[in-house]
């Protein structure tokens, strides 16, 4: 139950970083 709390922030880490991934990615292909 103690690592509850650390597994949501870091599943909340990792949904922002796919976010940003994506958005790059994105960004990048537009760009070439």
């Amino acid at each position: 139950m103690a690592f509850k709390p650390f597994k949501k922030g870091l599943g909340v880490y990792f949904q922002k970083g796919f976010v940003f991934l994506c958005f790059h990615i994105s960004i990048r292909s537009l760009k070439c």
